[in-house]
C-alpha cells in the first residue's frame, strides 16, 4: 500500500509541475535572464556649474535662487532636449547647478548636440532679508570634452563662476 501511495503522489507531482508549467507559475520565481525590463537609458551629456553669488562689496548673497534653462527657451523657442534645474546660493554664497542629459531629456531626431551655452535666471526671493538685489540673467559658455571611461561621455565645467548682484534702489520719501 505504500508503494502505491508513493507511486500516486509522485503521478500527481508530475501533473502538478506540468500545469504550472503551461500556466506561467514558474516565471513568478527569480528570473535568471531579465528579459523583459527595459534598457536603462543612453546617458549623452552632463555639465556642472559651480559659482559663488555676491554683491559689488565681493559680499556673499544667502537666499539667490539661480533657474537652468538654455538661452532658445528663455526666447520662446522650444529644444530638443529637456533640462531645468534650481539651487539657492548657501550663507556663503556658493551654489551648484549639475545637469545630466539622458534618453529620457533628449527627444530630438538624429544625433544628440551638446549645447554651447546656457542661461541661469538669478532671482532675489528673500524678499528684504538680505538686502534687496536686481534680478538678472546671465549666459554661461560650455566646453564639453569627451571622455569614455566616465558614465557620461561628455562632460563640462564650469567652477568658480562669480555673479554680482546689483542692489535695488529704495525709495525714500523725506518728510
Amino acid at each position: 500500500m505504500k508503494k502505491i501511495k508513493k507511486t500516486y503522489f509522485s503521478i500527481i507531482n508530475k501533473i502538478i509541475a506540468i500545469i504550472a508549467a503551461f500556466t506561467g507559475l514558474q516565471a513568478c520565481g527569480p528570473a535568471i535572464h531579465p528579459l523583459y525590463s527595459p534598457p536603462a537609458p543612453l546617458p549623452l551629456a552632463e555639465f556642472s556649474i559651480n559659482g559663488r553669488v555676491e554683491n559689488k562689496l565681493k559680499e556673499p548673497i544667502p537666499n539667490i535662487e539661480i533657474e537652468l534653462t538654455t538661452p532658445n527657451e528663455l526666447n520662446g523657442i522650444g529644444e530638443d532636449f529637456n533640462i531645468y534645474h534650481r539651487d539657492r546660493s548657501d550663507s556663503f554664497g556658493n551654489f551648484t547647478i549639475w545637469e545630466g542629459i539622458d534618453e529620457d531629456s533628449f527627444w530630438g531626431n538624429g544625433d544628440f548636440i551638446p549645447p554651447k551655452e546656457v542661461a541661469l535666471i538669478i532671482r532675489d526671493v528673500d524678499r528684504e532679508e538680505n538686502g534687496k538685489f536686481k534680478n538678472d540673467t546671465i549666459i554661461v559658455p560650455l566646453e564639453f570634452t569627451k571622455d569614455t571611461t566616465s558614465y557620461f561621455p561628455t562632460s563640462a565645467k564650469v567652477t568658480d563662476l562669480v555673479i554680482t548682484l546689483e542692489e535695488k534702489e529704495q525709495n525714500k520719501q523725506e518728510e
